[in-house]
Order: C-alpha cells, then structure tokens, then sequence
C-alpha cells in the first residue's frame, strides 16, 4: 500500500507471465505463473475512477511512478 496525493494506492510488483500463457493454454499443469521482475504497477481510484500506471521492460522506480501520478492531472 502507498499513497497518490493523499489517496490510498497500490503498488503491485509483477505480473503474469504472458510469455508462457501464449504458448500453451492455460490448465492446471501449464497455467500462468507470476513474475516479479514482469511489471510495476501503480493502481488508485480518485472518486468514480480508476487510474492505473503500467511499467514493463522499464528501469522506472515505485517511487517514479508515484511521481508521474502525482503530476497526472
């Protein structure tokens, strides 16, 4: 958890690994399989949206991503 101008946020380490589910379908011996090193993501709702910053394959930081939502407007 963290915080966008004062509004709670979650910073998520990860994604799916997207590499394998496209090369075999999806079952419970080939199924997806979390990556940590796949994304950073930074995900808050200010009133009835919701704002989501995607980092993939990028040297950018949890706190660089707090600043870009920060100066969004």
């Amino acid at each position: 958890m963290t915080e966008v101008n004062s509004i709670p946020a979650v910073l998520i380490r990860g994604d799916w690994d997207y590499h394998k589910v496209f090369e075999t379908l999806p079952s419970p011996d080939n199924g997806y399989e979390w990556d940590k090193q796949a994304a950073l993501q930074l995900i808050w709702r200010e009133g009835e949206m919701v704002y989501r910053i995607y980092a993939i394959d990028s040297p950018a930081s949890a706190e660089d991503l707090i600043r870009m939502a920060e100066s969004a407007r």
